[in-house]
């Protein structure tokens, strides 16, 4: 009896944990590959133990809307969450969220990142904590409570 009581806790306590998963790449202008620009999904993706994935892009003012570089990856602390920054040549897209690869799309506007995640404008998983294992482990416990309470009745 007492090992269907202690059971539920040792299923929560060996389901496995997975952190935030993210694009991770870069390009520059001067490189031929540029899939990390037109194809994040083939040029990285990594499970990371950060809060946020992000992505740098970097244009030229001269010529307009020209590509310098573009990082895809992850970190606990943004240099700057969903900002456009521009001095005398370069115009900076920065571009950070906390859902399952949102650091896709082209880099430049909030709503271009994959599947239209973009960090604050949404309700946010906390990465690492396994919602769909513990939907499971929620379930299970209700499951395993209930026998024992039925056994316990008998």
């Amino acid at each position: 009896m007492k090992i269907l009581i202690i059971l539920p806790f040792l299923l929560a306590y060996c389901v496995k944990v997975e952190g935030l998963r993210c694009y991770t790449c870069s390009m520059t202008d001067e490189e031929t590959d540029q899939s990390c620009l037109t194809d994040p999904d083939n040029a990285g993706i990594t499970d990371c133990d950060k809060k946020y994935c992000i992505s740098v892009r970097v244009d030229y003012l001269d010529p307009k809307d020209t590509i310098q570089s573009l990082l895809r990856t992850c970190v606990d602390t943004p240099t700057f969450i969903n900002q456009v920054i521009e001095d005398d040549t370069y115009r900076n897209y920065y571009r950070a969220c906390q859902t399952e690869l949102c650091n896709g799309g082209i880099g430049k506007d909030l709503t271009d990142t994959t599947d239209n995640r973009n960090g604050d404008a949404i309700t946010l998983m906390v990465p690492g904590t396994g919602a769909a294992h513990s939907v499971i482990i929620s379930l299970t416990l209700i499951f395993v409570l209930q026998i024992v309470l039925f056994l316990y009745n008998v």
